[in-house]
């Protein structure tokens, strides 16, 4: 059984699973009223992130079979990074750029994620567009992608 996710939980709206999920909470901020920024606003974005990742990597960060599915994920071949541990797995993550909001949004929609060759690539990418900033709370917290977080500053 799919775990509730907060899309699920407000009857009125009618989620789209296959959508980028920036889209669809920007959506469902709009119908529940939720000022950009707000309070509210902010700790349901957090949630929807973070089920969001639950959903697709799940929330036990010892598996060996998740790690690999997000290294494919991102587009790190298993041949040439030598995947046998989850060791091996954060320690090729940790060359990949990646925005985590389009990753999300990728994994969502069934397309391949964006890399980019650099830091300073990434952070032009990131700044340069509305909805791009993933929640950092979020990433630092998931077990997952907290080895993809990049300090942008």
């Amino acid at each position: 059984m799919r775990p509730t996710s907060l899309f699920d939980q407000h009857p009125t709206f009618t989620p789209h699973p296959t959508a980028p999920l920036s889209q669809e909470f920007a959506r469902l901020a709009q119908h529940m009223g939720w000022r950009k920024g707000s309070h509210e606003w902010r700790a349901n974005k957090r949630r929807a992130y973070l089920q969001e990742f639950a959903r697709h990597w799940g929330e036990d960060a010892s598996r060996l079979d998740v790690w690999r599915r997000l290294c494919a994920d991102v587009g790190v071949v298993e041949g040439e990074a030598g995947l046998g541990s989850v060791t091996k797995c954060k320690k090729a993550l940790k060359t990949v750029h990646v925005n985590l909001v389009e990753l999300v949004d990728a994994i969502r929609v069934g397309r391949r994620v964006r890399r980019f060759r650099n830091v300073a690539e990434l952070k032009a990418y990131t700044n340069a567009g509305k909805n791009r900033v993933f929640p950092r709370d979020v990433a630092k917290e998931d077990g997952f992608v907290n080895v993809l977080l990049r300090v942008l500053s």
